[in-house]
């Protein structure tokens, strides 16, 4: 496997688990969107932020979608690429 095909590789696996981990903050959304005026919506607007940050540094336990930008990074230097973002 060449460096390219590894770091392709590796890149869409650090995607596909980022799409995975936006499943929590469409969760946490949609409880805030379907909260009531008896609701905590102050508790509601922190667990979203919460869960938000733990998808983007990954948590206590992960990497987050820093994991993807070090992946996608890898896949630029390997493809010759400039990171036009």
């Amino acid at each position: 496997m060449t460096s390219l095909e590894k770091a392709t590789s590796e890149l869409h696996e650090a995607y596909e688990k980022v799409r995975e981990d936006l499943g929590h903050i469409f969760v946490a959304f949609e409880d805030l969107k379907n909260a009531g005026p008896t609701d905590d919506v102050s508790g509601l607007l922190d667990n979203l932020e919460k869960v938000i940050k733990d998808v983007r540094t990954g948590g206590l336990i992960g990497s987050g979608a820093h994991s993807h930008r070090r992946a996608r990074q890898r896949w630029l230097d390997a493809s010759g690429k400039a990171d036009d973002s």
